[in-house]
């Protein structure tokens, strides 16, 4: 009888901490993917944004070290 009531015991513990979690074999996500390429090359120096940050057209997102840029000159 005791092996029963751990066995279900066991079973309902179970089921209720994988409830709050999901998982899949073949998940996708949906995203935006967006390009980036600068006007000249080199190494990121300064990342001025945060993940998930809001940007527009224009803003600075990242500065390019100017010591190759500045040694072809």
């Amino acid at each position: 009888m005791g092996a029963v009531l751990l066995v279900a015991f066991v079973g309902m513990y179970n089921y209720a901490i994988t409830q709050s979690f999901q998982s899949t074999d073949d998940a996708f996500i949906e995203g935006n993917v967006t390009d980036l390429a600068p006007k000249i090359a080199g190494r990121v120096d300064r990342v001025l944004i945060d993940h998930n940050q809001v940007v527009k057209k224009s803003d600075l997102l990242v500065t390019i070290d100017p010591r190759d840029y500045d040694a072809t000159l």
